[in-house]
């Protein structure tokens, strides 16, 4: 364990590191990076040792270029070297190609900043193979440290080779208040609400929903890997740390390697089911004091969690099938397969590719925990406290919200107003209750459902010349406004 003090972390015993691999799990903007520029390096220089960094953006590398800036520390991007690597397997220009792996030797600390990029990038670069091969190679003759906000995946694949771990808990106490949202039209709704004087940032996986979302929001702009060498946006966040438009609509390009810090951004909305992904995209806003508090939303749609599961579990069988064949007869896998779209884990020589073949596994683990095991909710509800575990927050939901809010206003402009059977349709559409595909109607069925999601006001009969009214009534208990006190799971909180 080691100390977070005003955004620098003193990570004990670090003057003791002799030659092995080190991990510092530290949360985004506790000052991991802080720590390897102005503490490490300056002892480093002190006993004559060199320095190497690692980044797995040209974003990061452009922040720690303005760190390192009057030192000798060495900057590189992991895909650099894996590059390099790979120029150096091909004889056609082996000779004037330098080997950058040779050249490590000359370095006595390597520092691996946002290590989880060995897995996590893995699903779609095949050669962070590359890096996992130079840490063995430099392990037990170089200092290698590990930075990381996201370290799970890290310290399962390397388990007992890391030599020291330091870690310190994420304080997630500037989420204000926590939605999950089933159906990605309620993000409409999400950005159609939030005030004018107020800025969001959307994390999405799909660049064409990205794009429709910008083309919806005049006042925003659109991110993702393609554009940011050219996007005035990207130049303006990585210089400024700011944007100037109401909406930022990325892809997790921003999700390494960039801060922002601008308090105007209340609103963080994530379509992101990867939890390192996640957690790093929440990470992007860096939090001044106490009173700079956002609004977290993400999406927890069960069926595109299904269907990942469902294609991760054919991939994994695959995988298996061929573990099995490879100590058996491989050339009958190769044989079957031969004309079959392989997983990416798979290499053009039918092996498999080892990051990435972990990746999939811990994807596959975590998927089926939410969908695969048998929950009582049909796994309705799993990502969403998986969030709230990991956050620490209490999670509402927000179609249930959003509803239960709608009806408490249309109940409190309504009281004691009657009505007759032919004035019912209003009130009956305003519940919007349904029990297989039919609306209900019953007066018992709407107080139910006002007492269990705890809303302080009841329908009650009436009669007046013979004719049958109902009626709205407040109770005396409960106060409160409901919005922010919906009760179990399925109806509104985890």
């Amino acid at each position: 364990m080691f100390i977070i003090k005003e955004r620098y972390l003193e990570v004990p015993n670090f003057q003791n590191w002799t030659e092995g691999l080190y991990l510092v799990d530290a949360p985004c903007g506790s000052g991991k990076s802080y720590f390897v520029f102005h503490t490490l390096y300056p002892f480093a220089k002190e006993n004559n040792k060199k320095m190497i960094v690692f980044s797995n953006r040209n974003a990061l590398k452009r922040q720690q270029e303005l760190q390192a800036e009057g030192t000798d520390i060495e900057l590189i991007t992991y895909q650099k070297l894996e590059y390099n690597q790979y120029l150096n397997g091909d004889w056609n220009v082996r000779r004037s190609v330098p080997d950058l792996m040779q050249e490590l030797e000359g370095y006595d600390y390597i520092v691996l900043d946002e290590a989880h990029y060995l897995f996590q990038d893995a699903r779609f670069n095949r050669n962070t193979e590359v890096i996992l091969d130079m840490i063995e190679r430099y392990r037990l003759s170089k200092v290698i440290i590990m930075l990381s906000a996201t370290s799970d995946l890290l310290k399962s694949y390397f388990g007992d080779r890391i030599k020291e771990t330091y870690e310190a808990e994420a304080d997630y106490s500037y989420i204000k208040k926590a939605y999950c949202y089933t159906s990605k039209d309620a993000a409409y709704k999400i950005l159609d609400s939030i005030p004018q004087n107020e800025k969001a940032v959307f994390f999405g996986d799909s660049r064409e929903r990205l794009k429709e979302l910008h083309r919806r929001y005049s006042d925003s702009a659109y991110l993702c890997s393609d554009n940011e060498t050219i996007s005035d946006v990207f130049e303006q966040i990585t210089s400024t740390e700011r944007f100037a438009c109401r909406f930022l609509f990325t892809t997790k390009v921003l999700d390494n390697g960039v801060n922002l810090t601008d308090r105007t951004i209340k609103h963080i909305i994530i379509e992101q089911t990867d939890l390192i992904d996640f957690i790093q995209c929440l990470g992007r806003k860096r939090v001044q004091d106490e009173e700079d508090t956002i609004t977290l939303y993400f999406l927890g749609n069960i069926s595109s969690i299904a269907a990942r599961y469902g294609k991760l579990q054919k991939e994994i069988q695959l995988g298996n099938e061929y573990l099995f064949e490879r100590e058996h007869d491989v050339d009958r896998f190769r044989k079957v397969h031969i004309k079959d779209k392989l997983p990416d884990f798979f290499d053009n020589a039918f092996g498999l590719i080892e990051p990435t073949w972990f990746k999939a596994k811990a994807d596959y683990q975590f998927y089926y925990s939410l969908v695969g095991a048998k929950t009582p909710d049909k796994g309705k509800t799993t990502f969403a406290k998986e969030v709230s575990q990991r956050l620490k927050v209490r999670v509402h939901y927000y179609e249930t919200v959003s509803k239960n809010y709608n009806l408490y206003s249309y109940l409190t402009k309504n009281v004691d107003r009657k009505y007759y059977k032919k004035d019912r349709k209003e009130l009956i559409d305003t519940f919007g209750l349904r029990k297989d595909g039919h609306l209900l109607k019953s007066m018992g069925m709407f107080n139910q459902y006002l007492e269990e999601n705890q809303i302080e006001y009841r329908l009650k009969s009436n009669k007046k010349n013979n004719k049958v009214y109902w009626t709205i009534v407040k109770t005396d208990e409960n106060e409160r406004n409901p919005l922010y006190r919906v009760t179990n799971d399925l109806k509104g909180e985890i």
